[in-house]
């Protein structure tokens, strides 16, 4: 898949991988994404986590007989009642986005549905996403080898 898109006459990235600089959203404005601390990649596994609770029935899908019906009838109106607002919460977190003076710490998810549309928040949670997925590739990698039965 290319990093450029056509987006009328000039070209844009559409992959942020540099968190030291800016990512130019739709309307000119630049923000930076936060640094990925634990505390970032752990609100991020609560989003996930809440969203895939709402899919509880995917234990009970046999998915090497899936069908088109199955997913319009049994993930997709939970996935698509759920996501949208998982993944604004997600991108408010990567962008350090937080209501002034809440304690806890609360999401402006307002902030995000104000001043971002779809291509700027893959723009924010795909960077992120890809590099969590290499830390885990790279984590499971390290872990030991199984040992095999001992010969008798």
């Amino acid at each position: 898949m290319s990093d450029i898109v056509a987006s009328g006459e000039k070209k844009q990235e559409i992959f942020h991988t540099d968190p030291s600089s800016p990512i130019k959203l739709h309307t000119g404005e630049e923000v930076y994404p936060v640094k990925i601390t634990w505390g970032v990649e752990s609100r991020a596994f609560r989003i996930v986590g809440r969203v895939l609770r709402t899919l509880p029935h995917l234990a009970k899908l046999d998915f090497a007989h899936i069908t088109p019906a199955d997913l319009v009838t049994t993930v997709f109106p939970s996935l698509l009642e759920s996501a949208p607002d998982a993944v604004t919460e997600l991108t408010a977190v990567l962008l350090g986005k937080y209501k002034e003076g809440v304690i806890p710490r609360v999401a402006d998810l307002a902030w995000v549905e104000e001043h971002l549309d779809t291509a700027d928040i893959v723009r924010v949670i795909l960077p992120f996403s890809k590099v969590f997925s290499g830390k885990l590739a790279d984590l499971i990698a390290q872990l030991p080898q199984p040992v095999g039965k001992a010969q008798s």
